[in-house]
């Protein structure tokens, strides 16, 4: 049985808001990363979010 792929569905603002991020001399943190922490605890009902730069971190 194939199981069809599903194709990404990413719009201009998504791709200019990743590429923003990619021209940033530091990946790992800044305003995005607060952002996105930020938005990980909201979605999970939880006072403060923590990104890490692995899965082992």
């Amino acid at each position: 049985m194939i199981v069809p792929m599903s194709s990404p569905d990413l719009t201009a603002d998504d791709i200019a808001a990743v590429n923003a991020v990619l021209h940033t001399p530091i990946l790992s943190i800044g305003p995005q990363i607060e952002a996105f922490e930020q938005a990980a605890a909201n979605a999970v009902g939880a006072k403060y979010g923590i990104g890490v730069t692995s899965g082992t971190a």
